[in-house]
């Protein structure tokens, strides 16, 4: 596992998010579905927010273009299965 300081150009910011986004989804092991949906829900938020800053880092010339929307692309992918997931959930209660 690389560690933050050999991901060069890597922004602190976006190395605390990326890791924000499982960190969210520890509540699975919790209790009631609704106690679900809100972690689900936080890990949503850190998702969009590592998004926002992958585009920002590459209109600012940080990352090439081309890698940033690889990853915006799987980005958009796991946000849209975490928000169905979520969904689920909140039908449950």
């Amino acid at each position: 596992m690389m560690s933050e300081a050999s991901i060069p150009g890597c922004p602190h910011s976006v190395m605390l998010r990326g890791r924000a986004i499982p960190r969210g989804e520890e509540g699975l092991g919790r209790g009631t579905p609704k106690e679900i949906a809100r972690f689900a829900q936080i890990a949503l938020g850190s998702l969009y927010e590592l998004d926002t800053l992958l585009r920002l880092g590459s209109d600012l010339g940080y990352s090439p273009h081309d890698s940033v929307a690889k990853l915006r692309v799987e980005l958009t992918n796991l946000a849209k299965r975490t928000s169905a997931f979520v969904r689920y959930q909140e039908g449950r209660e």
